[in-house]
């Protein structure tokens, strides 16, 4: 008995394609989520260090932070200051 293997390596190749497809999508997927992750934490340290900067020029210290918050695109939640400005 005699099998017919003929397509087999379409098959395989189609396999193989799917499979670095599939990691292709997932390194895209992974590059995406890591580049926002970044964005987010150099966001929130540029916002906290206008503040401290306002703060020690005697500006609003919340004033700033919300100022160089809306320049990065982001959403500042809350801001305290227990300490009032010189002005």
């Amino acid at each position: 008995m005699s099998r017919d293997e003929r397509g087999s390596g379409t098959i395989l190749a189609l396999g193989v394609a799917m499979v670095l497809l599939g990691a292709g999508a997932i390194g895209v997927l992974w590059a995406g989520i890591s580049v926002g992750s970044h964005r987010a934490a150099s966001a929130a340290e540029m916002v906290g260090l206008s503040a401290a900067q306002a703060l020690q020029s005697g500006d609003d210290p919340c004033e700033a932070a919300r100022r160089i918050a809306t320049n990065h695109r982001v959403e500042l939640k809350r801001c305290e200051s227990k300490v009032k400005p010189s002005r």
